[in-house]
């Protein structure tokens, strides 16, 4: 291994395949080395490794729902989504397999199918819970009753909050009277 490469935190593929053949039976092991090359980025490595576990174990959701994330970081929407929908079969509740098959549903703009399993997002992460627990419903689009209000807000990073801008025209078409709030 190079200095650059023990600096960057990477591993070479001569240390990932040592590993593999090491751990070869090993499903927690590779697991959760999968996971830390995905975590550093080694994205098309991860996969590998999530292959081999899958080898071991067809129903590890775990598996099947990081596999799904390591192809879209890798661009691959479309081949994600089969991933998501087995981890789905195997354990329906699964929240974040939901989320990431609305994600890469998003990506490929199959809006329609989308939306429903991107609301699993409200079920996993705590985004400015207070905004939701205000006892005021949720805006689904309706045309507003003359005098009422829609508070609008950043529930994610501002990048993605940024994004969304573009969506104001429609909702001040549809909401005229708003209110917007995002990250200072």
């Amino acid at each position: 291994m190079t200095t650059r490469e023990r600096q960057s935190g990477f591993f070479t593929h001569r240390q990932i395949h040592a590993y593999m053949a090491r751990y070869a039976r090993d499903e927690d092991a590779l697991f959760a080395f999968g996971h830390k090359l995905q975590m550093r980025g080694q994205f098309r490595q991860a996969a590998k490794l999530y292959g081999q576990v899958l080898s071991l174990n067809p129903e590890n959701t775990g598996c099947l729902n990081n596999l799904g994330n390591c192809l879209r970081s890798l661009g691959r929407d479309a081949d994600a989504i089969p991933f998501f929908h087995r981890a789905l079969a195997i354990h329906p509740g699964k929240r974040s397999a939901r989320l990431n098959l609305g994600m890469a549903r998003l990506a490929l703009g199959q809006y329609e199918a989308a939306w429903p399993n991107y609301e699993a997002r409200l079920e996993i992460v705590d985004y400015r819970k207070e905004a939701w627990t205000s006892g005021k419903p949720r805006w689904n689009g309706q045309p507003l009753e003359r005098g009422e209000r829609l508070f609008v807000y950043g529930n994610q990073g501002l990048g993605d909050e940024l994004q969304c801008l573009r969506c104001l025209p429609w909702v001040s078409r549809r909401a005229p009277n708003h209110v917007i709030a995002v990250q200072a």
